[in-house]
């Protein structure tokens, strides 16, 4: 910009905007028998006083599911997931929020399995 004087000034300004941490998932229920009482636990550690996001997709990238699970103070979390799907392979992955809304990355997908469960073991009582 130029004022009639001649005197010009620069406004170009560089900004750089970072995500905030990934989560870290510390457990996942990572094969679920159909019919038992288990459950998609899933626990890690996140922003503190902020929320994740476990987003569940299947084989063919299709979202299943995303729910959201606060964190408290010290970033902790967990997420269960009483829905009975279908039998396959279901990838989760986990996305930080902070109290801003300011969100991470997600993880790498994690495998997790539905089987139906077995008619016959085999195997020592």
């Amino acid at each position: 910009m130029v004022d009639r004087a001649g005197n010009s000034i620069e406004d170009k300004v560089e900004v750089e905007i970072l995500p905030i941490k990934t989560p870290e998932i510390t457990f996942i229920t990572k094969e679920i028998i159909k019919g038992s009482e288990d459950l998609l636990t899933i626990k890690g550690i996140a922003v503190a006083d902020g929320s994740v996001i476990v987003t569940i997709k299947d084989h063919k990238d299709f979202l299943i599911a995303q729910n959201e699970a606060n964190t408290d103070k010290n970033g902790e979390w967990e997420f269960r997931f009483d829905q009975e799907l279908r039998n396959g392979t279901y990838f989760v992955t986990v996305t930080s929020k902070d109290s801003r809304g300011a969100l991470s990355y997600p993880t790498d997908p994690v495998v997790v399995k539905y089987k139906d469960k077995p008619i016959i073991v085999l195997g020592y009582w």
